[in-house]
């Protein structure tokens, strides 16, 4: 299993890029571009979700660039809780439930079903 991955533009991003020196003739380390799971799946989990699972996480991860980044950081210096999340959070989750059946069950026995 290989966690390195190439971006669009063909460039290596992992632990070195494939012959790249600096100035000092030391290997150039590039810190994976974060962003999406294609640049941050570094155990390959993704592969073992279903579509729907898949689908879900996209839209946690939507839900979490566009909506607590940009409010996150003054709570957490203040050490408070972003109560005004907490709607939008329910909205995000409208039509989920938790199931005991489908083929791939998390080791409680429990699933999350969305629709």
């Amino acid at each position: 299993m290989n966690a390195m991955r190439q971006n669009a533009a063909g460039t290596v991003h992992g632990p070195t890029s494939a012959g790249a020196q600096g100035a000092d003739g030391k290997p150039v380390v590039e810190p994976p571009v974060l962003g999406g799971p294609e640049q941050t799946d570094y155990y390959l989990l993704n592969d073992l979700l279903t579509d729907e699972q898949q689908a879900l996480r996209r839209r946690v991860r939507d839900f979490m660039d566009q909506e607590v980044i940009p409010v996150i950081n003054p709570y957490w210096e203040r050490a408070e809780f972003p109560h005004e999340l907490v709607p939008k959070l329910a909205q995000l989750m409208r039509g989920c439930r938790p199931s005991t059946s489908g083929a791939r069950r998390h080791r409680t026995g429990r699933t999350l079903t969305c629709v």
